[in-house]
Formats: C-alpha cells, structure tokens, sequence
C-alpha cells in the first residue's frame, strides 16, 4: 500500500503542530487588555462611577481592568496547553471530522 502526500499530510501536521503558541496568546491578552482599558478610559471620561462598596477597595483602577483581564486570559492559556499535553489528538480538528472528510474523496 503507498501513501500520497495527501494522505500523509494530516499525520504529519498532527504530529509536528505545536497545543500552545505563547506569541499568540500574549498578543491576544494585550490587545484584550488595551480594548477593556480603553472601554475603561472611555467610561471614566464620560463620568460614570468606578466606585464599589467592599471592604478591599473602594475604587476600580485603570491598573485593577488591566489585571483583571491579563490574568483570566493567562491562566486560561494555560490551561488549554496543559490539556493539550495530556490529550494531543484533540489538538487537531474535533472528533477528527477533517480526516472522515479527506476519505471519501
């Protein structure tokens, strides 16, 4: 049995594709984080209150929307990289649909 480039090409981009990309996910935190402080500066400048009643703080920073949308991202991050480490076949397309489409060509 020979195998076409085609065929082999799935193998290959699963076996050398890499679960987690750093560059794309810091890119996508910061540019997160400059849209909700602009939404924030936007806010402030249109007079809305950015005080709250707990006992931690009083006020919301431009710092404190910058951390608060940083970290889920980051940490979310990391997550799909370590589930991407423990299950790698799910790294590829769900329930593997793309090869069922390549079969029957």
């Amino acid at each position: 049995m020979t195998t076409t480039p085609a065929a082999a090409a799935p193998a290959r981009a699963a076996a050398g594709s890499r679960p987690f990309r750093y560059g794309r996910l810091a890119i996508t935190a910061v540019i997160a984080a400059v849209a909700n402080t602009l939404v924030f500066a936007v806010g402030s400048a249109a007079g809305a209150s950015m005080s709250i009643d707990s006992p931690a703080y009083s006020q919301i920073t431009l710092v404190m929307s910058a951390v608060a949308t940083l970290l889920p991202l980051l940490v979310a991050g990391g997550a799909t990289w370590l589930v991407a480490r423990r299950f790698p076949a799910s790294a590829g397309s769900p329930s593997g649909s793309a090869s069922r489409s390549r079969c029957c060509r």
